[in-house]
């Protein structure tokens, strides 16, 4: 799955959601509704993120020898500048809780880790199931 770089992104986004949605019931469950549009722009721009970074990642294993490491530098950086700009067009928004913006931001990374570990869980339990047969 991990090579499926639109899976991954199907799966880490669907992972963003869920965190998302437990935030928001432990937001409001704290009597914080202000901190909800700050929530939802950072988990937006972690979702663009997301986007990207599938596009990227595809876009650079179709391309093969062609590539050079140049092209991989200019790639991921034009990336890491776009989401850049966007968390600091969030954070300048001053109706805007910039906490919650942050943390829905990092929602991202978080789920990155959790596909990853999942899909290597995953592997391990299938490599065994293999060896017993």
């Amino acid at each position: 799955m991990l090579d499926d770089h639109r899976g991954l992104a199907l799966h880490t986004t669907r992972v963003i959601a869920v965190l998302a949605a437990v935030l928001t019931v432990a937001l409001l469950a704290a009597r914080r509704p202000d901190a909800l549009a700050g929530l939802y722009a950072g988990t937006a721009v972690g979702l663009a993120d997301v986007l990207l970074l599938s596009r990227s990642l595809t876009r650079f294993a179709g391309a093969g020898r062609e590539l050079n490491p140049r092209a991989l530098g200019v790639g991921m950086f034009t990336r890491f500048l776009s989401v850049a700009v966007l968390l600091g067009l969030v954070l300048c928004v001053r109706a805007l809780n910039p906490l919650a913006a942050i943390v829905g931001f990092l929602l991202m990374p978080s789920a990155v880790a959790i596909t990853g570990v999942w899909h290597t869980r995953r592997l391990r339990i299938q490599g065994a199931a293999d060896a017993v047969r």
